[in-house]
């Protein structure tokens, strides 16, 4: 679902917001409180997409950033190799 997302710009964003500690505390509430606000707060506005993000596999670890960064590099290396296997130049058409 989100292969590229904010990759392309060089950094990785979360795909459900989390609270931080910091905010939460200064807020005087406890993360787990906060994070279950939100998560009711998402429930209310996207149901189908909270669900399928609490049941995918591995979702109580949440995402290894790491392994998806490495998939998609890996795909638009394989694009990028397809390319210039193919002759395609950036130049061409200029």
């Amino acid at each position: 679902m989100h292969t590229l997302s904010t990759r392309m710009w060089g950094f990785t964003h979360d795909v459900l917001p989390t609270p931080s500690t910091s905010e939460a505390a200064s807020d005087g509430v406890s993360v787990a409180a906060s994070e279950e606000a939100a998560l009711a707060s998402l429930s209310a506005s996207f149901p189908h997409i909270v669900r399928m993000a609490l049941t995918a596999p591995g979702a109580a670890g949440g995402c290894d950033a790491d392994a998806e960064f490495r998939f998609a590099l890996d795909i638009l290396l394989e694009a990028f190799e397809q390319r210039r296997l193919s002759g395609w130049s950036s130049t061409e058409g200029r």
